[in-house]
């Protein structure tokens, strides 16, 4: 299809019919404003699309998109070959000491993907670009350690379910044993699931997405923990700072030890509890927006033990049956709730 400009020529081509709200041009289109946002008018119909739509262009490409469609993602971890490795237990793929930046890379079927340092704190590490699969205990463990970084990244537990000692962990910092403070840690853009321990009588049922301990300075933003058997992020550490977190069928979503502040944390489907607080003090915790979506009467805030914790969420966005408890437990708590933070009876 050709549409004229003036003088200038540019020929189009639909992808996909016009209902999946893509099209792909030879050319870059006309962007008057130089915004990558696209009014189409004149040449609405010979494109396919309705007069008046907007095509936004998908970055540098000359893929654009409108109406609910979104840029298709690259993946960022394509062209990586697999370094392929053994679940014998103690196993790992790399060392985190001091300094070293690793990545990008993928690590497939090991123990434990990246352990940091047992002897002395890990210091400086940057894990950038690692996609890590069929891990059979933990993906990324450290004990102790400070200014580190892990960002984008992918991370998920093999089919088997661990038992005995070996609790399973997407992204663990502090290991009982080697040292469980640190502090200044960045973690962003990912995604942990499915660690998981197998049902065993008498046996608390344990794996996490993430794991940090009584750490100070933590911030983690955009990432997802999913299908976890325990939480999706369960924080025991201080001064913590959140935002665009996402939590889906994990025991607890959100699972706090410590006190922080959080901007947007979005829970799905959980079998216990969106937020559980385990009070250990009079610790503190703020929510900007709580998003809880799901299909059963699991309580939007859980709080355990009768420490006198500060729970203040000011907006919530709610989409769970009527008859849900907002709070259970938390006798001695002070639970502040603000707009929409309401579950119809």
């Amino acid at each position: 299809m050709i549409y004229r400009l003036g003088s200038v020529a540019i020929i189009l081509w639909l992808v996909a019919p016009a209902f999946a709200q893509t099209v792909t041009a030879e050319a870059p289109l006309p962007d008057v404003k130089r915004d990558g946002r696209i009014k189409v008018v004149a040449m609405a119909a010979r494109l396919g699309v309705p007069k008046g739509t907007v095509l936004t262009r998908c970055g540098e490409t000359l893929v654009y998109v409108y109406g609910s469609a979104a840029c298709p993602q690259a993946d960022p971890f394509a062209g990586l070959a697999a370094k392929r490795g053994t679940a014998k237990r103690g196993s790992y793929a790399v060392k985190a000491a001091s300094g070293k930046a690793i990545g990008p890379v993928w690590y497939d079927g090991w123990y434990r993907a990246i352990e940091g340092s047992n002897t002395a704190p890990s210091v400086g590490v940057t894990v950038r670009g690692v996609k890590i699969t069929n891990a059979a205990r933990d993906g990324i463990s450290f004990c102790a350690a400070r200014e580190v970084t892990v960002e984008d990244f992918d991370i998920s537990h093999g089919d088997a379910f661990n038992v005995g000692a070996d609790l399973p962990t997407g992204i663990g910092f502090g290991r009982s044993g080697c040292g469980v403070s640190g502090g200044n840690i960045t973690i962003r853009n990912g995604r942990v699931s499915g660690f998981r321990m197998g049902k065993q009588a008498g046996v608390y049922l344990n794996g996490d997405g993430m794991a940090i301990e009584r750490y100070t300075g933590v911030l983690i933003t955009n990432v997802t923990a999913e299908d976890n058997a325990d939480a999706g992020f369960d924080l025991k550490s201080t001064g913590t700072r959140l935002d665009a977190l996402v939590a889906r069928r994990n025991g607890r979503n959100f699972r706090f030890w410590g006190s922080g502040d959080a901007g947007t944390l979005t829970s799905e489907e959980p079998r216990s509890a969106h937020v559980w607080i385990n009070a250990k003090s009079a610790q503190t915790w703020t929510i900007a927006k709580l998003v809880a979506r799901s299909t059963t009467t699991a309580p939007i805030l859980r709080i355990e033990n009768s420490f006198p914790v500060t729970i203040i969420i000011k907006q919530c966005e709610l989409a769970v049956p009527a008859g849900t408890p907002m709070l259970w437990g938390g006798r001695k708590a002070k639970v502040t709730w603000g707009v929409g933070c309401e579950v119809r009876r």
